[in-house]
């Protein structure tokens, strides 16, 4: 995570005369700022693999603060990249981000990395449990008034969409980034051609637009850099792991989005041209930059691009903020969802409930998706009722296929392994058994499993190295 520093507060210092300049004058030499603190900006993505690592870098960054991301379809479909998004702010436990579907289009053909797009080659999130996504309405975005900054990092149709029926603060106020390649007066980048008309229509009419010219990353050196990340953050995780797929197919091995992102809130590291300019589409069909005195448009360079990759590895390292809301589900009393599936409160599903939310806790995982159990256990009842409870207490489930089941006699146990390569090996203590059998007899079925619900973890279990 970035710390602030002498310099860093010079630079909090530049941001804020700058922003006051760039709400007088669209022609300001500096890129914008907020004043007082972490500036506002709206993502607007179509959740390619580099989209999700600029995500991953703007959700640990403290300088922006980020309250809703649009999705628009390009790299991935919308209803798969929709569905992407919120699993990568639930699985980061960031709930207050809001999700905006918007455009799609059923007349463009797919990309041809559109499969490794929506499946995240194979590093999937789970799918939407909490967050539901809202549709965009050219309303919204006369309300955000303390909206900075939109950051394009997918094809142009959401703010398209926005500035034709009447978005006002797009037209005006809010500034646009939209990373590109520059040749001459050539204006390039695949997320510009996909829609061409809205890429028109939004260079057309928008107030302010950075156009960020993105050095070019090898695939090698892209590869170097995600694969040297360290620690055990979740972002740091996913990308090392989607980086050693992608070297094997070529999706991915690119540095794009990510570099506008860094750039943004730190204006020590690009640089903006003096002149300004409009964009047309030229009589070869090309988009072209025009030097114009009050154009819309400024062009943007990364100044420091060893400085830029640096603080790139650092946020991700760190790991996008949780906002540590908690989840509604927890707070149902367990016994509840327990009698709801089982049929009722007995021992041995308690038990292997509690084997699970104590699997969970010594994985640190969130349960239900990059976790596997393998049960070994007596397959009659009552004691294979603890089967039961692994699957609620883990998520693990047969539908799912990611819960085994072994025969085998004596007390239960059960071997949780993580996605992260951790894992746990939970045994029922020896004497369980008998204490459970002593209970319901002496009391009835249901005093048997509260008291295992009332019982230390120490009592029931022994907890050993996973092999």
């Amino acid at each position: 995570m970035i710390r602030n520093t002498d310099r860093n507060a010079r630079c909090v210092l530049l941001l804020c005369a700058l922003g006051l300049v760039l709400s007088c004058s669209p022609e300001s030499d500096g890129p914008p700022a907020a004043a007082g603190g972490p500036h506002s900006v709206l993502l607007d993505t179509d959740m390619g693999l580099d989209d999700v690592r600029a995500i991953m870098a703007v959700l640990a960054d403290t300088s922006l603060k980020v309250r809703h991301i649009l999705t628009v379809e390009g790299s991935a479909a919308l209803g798969a990249g929709t569905d992407n998004l919120i699993g990568l702010l639930e699985s980061h436990q960031i709930h207050s981000v809001s999700v905006i579907a918007g455009t799609g289009y059923m007349d463009r053909p797919a990309p041809a990395w559109r499969a490794g797009a929506n499946t995240l080659l194979g590093e999937k999130f789970p799918p939407p449990r909490e967050l539901s996504p809202s549709s965009l309405d050219s309303r919204w975005m006369d309300g955000q008034e303390d909206l900075h900054d939109v950051v394009a990092i997918g094809p142009l149709g959401n703010l398209a969409r926005l500035i034709g029926t009447g978005g006002r603060s797009l037209t005006s106020r809010t500034r646009i980034w939209v990373p590109a390649h520059i040749e001459g007066d050539l204006l390039s980048g695949w997320n510009l051609s996909y829609d061409e008309q809205a890429t028109r229509s939004v260079f057309e009419s928008a107030g302010t637009i950075f156009i960020v010219d993105v050095p070019p990353v090898s695939p090698e050196e892209t590869y170097r850099l995600l694969s040297s990340l360290k620690g055990n953050a979740r972002s740091a995780e996913w990308i090392r792991r989607v980086n050693s797929r992608g070297a094997a197919t070529g999706h991915g091995m690119r540095l794009f989005d990510e570099l506008v992102v860094v750039g943004l809130p730190r204006p020590d590291l690009i640089t903006v041209s003096d002149d300004a300019y409009t964009a047309r589409i030229a009589a070869d069909g090309k988009l072209r930059l025009q030097k114009e005195t009050g154009g819309n448009i400024r062009l943007v360079r990364i100044a420091e691009l060893d400085r830029a990759l640096t603080i790139l590895k650092t946020l991700w390292e760190a790991g996008p903020i949780s906002d540590h809301q908690i989840r509604p589900g927890k707070t149902i009393p367990p016994e509840e969802y327990l009698r709801a599936f089982h049929g009722h409160l007995g021992p041995y599903v308690v038990l292997g409930y509690r084997m699970g939310r104590e699997a969970l806790k010594e994985l640190r995982s969130d349960g239900h998706f990059g976790l596997t159990a393998e049960v070994h256990s007596l397959l009659s009842p009552p004691h294979s009722c603890l089967i039961d409870g692994v699957q609620l207490g883990s998520g693990c489930t047969l539908g799912k296929r990611n819960i085994t089941i072994r025969t085998e006699e004596g007390p239960a146990w059960t071997l949780f392994r993580s996605e992260n390569g951790e894992s746990i090996r939970i045994r029922l203590r020896e004497e369980i058994p008998g204490v459970v059998a002593d209970l319901v007899s002496t009391r009835g079925v249901e005093a048997a499993g509260r008291q295992m619900l009332a019982r230390s973890t120490d009592e029931l279990f022994r907890k050993e190295p996973g092999r």
